[in-house]
This record gives structure tokens, C-alpha cells and sequence, in this order.
């Protein structure tokens, strides 16, 4: 008759695990947005439509892997900047964001420079190492 696939019923319970995973990880990730808008505005640094407007910022942020006090300092300092300007709402939050990529592209960039400039002392070093090998073998 029909005998069921053990390797189905593993796989399929493995698929089912990580779908759940997957949604509490999106779901952790909404509380913490949630929870900064609203430490923000406890704080009086957003009003709470500038809050809402910076959510997808917040998002962004706490995606790449920055902390909570991070967040809220960057997110402070940039308000703080567009507030000087004028800015509000829409504009406050369009400011904000490319505020946060410009961070994130400098970020890559010192971490490419780090790397290119670790790359060459290894290289030296070991051109230096060779050449040191070779003088002795003659």
C-alpha cells in the first residue's frame, strides 16, 4: 500500500521550522522599529508622523546590523540637522535616509580601503620573505 516517505516528512518538517524562524526574526525585527519610534518620540527628538516617516530608515538600519543606541544616535543627530534646515515630515525623513546611506557607503568604503591596504602588506611581506629565501640559497 502507501507507505509514507520518511525523508518527506523530515524535509517538510524542516521547511516548516524555518518558515516560523523566519517570521519571529521579522517579527523581533518590528518590535525594535516600533520601539525606537517611540523611545524617539518620548524623547522629543520626532514628532510622532516624523516617526512613521523614519520607520523604513529604521528598518534599514537595524537590517544592516547596527545597534540599538547606534540607531538612535545616528537617527538624533540627522533630526536634529534637518530640524536646523526647515526640514519636516516626508523631506525630515527623505534627509535622514540619505543620511544613513551616505554612513552605510562610507562605512564600505573604509572597510574596502582596510582591506586593499591589508592585502598589500601581505603581498610585500611576502615578496620580502621570498627575496630573503632566494638571497640564502645562493
Amino acid at each position: 500500500m502507501n507507505k509514507i516517505n520518511p525523508k518527506l516528512i523530515l524535509s517538510m518538517g524542516v521547511c516548516f521550522i524555518l518558515f516560523m524562524a523566519s517570521g519571529v526574526k521579522a517579527e523581533e525585527g518590528l518590535t525594535i522599529v516600533n520601539q525606537l519610534s517611540n523611545e524617539l518620540q518620548q524623547q522629543g527628538t520626532v514628532t510622532s508622523e516624523e516617526a512613521k516617516a523614519l520607520e523604513p530608515s529604521i528598518k534599514a538600519m537595524i537590517e544592516k546590523g547596527e545597534n540599538r543606541q547606534e540607531i538612535k544616535n545616528v537617527i538624533a543627530q540627522e533630526v536634529a540637522q534637518a530640524h536646523a534646515q526647515g526640514l519636516k515630515g516626508q523631506d525630515l525623513a527623505a534627509k535622514v535616509h540619505s543620511a544613513i546611506q551616505e554612513r552605510k557607503s562610507a562605512k564600505t568604503e573604509a572597510k574596502t580601503a582596510t582591506k586593499n591596504k591589508s592585502s598589500k602588506m601581505n603581498k610585500a611581506t611576502k615578496e620580502k620573505s621570498s627575496k630573503s629565501k632566494s638571497k640564502g640559497k645562493k
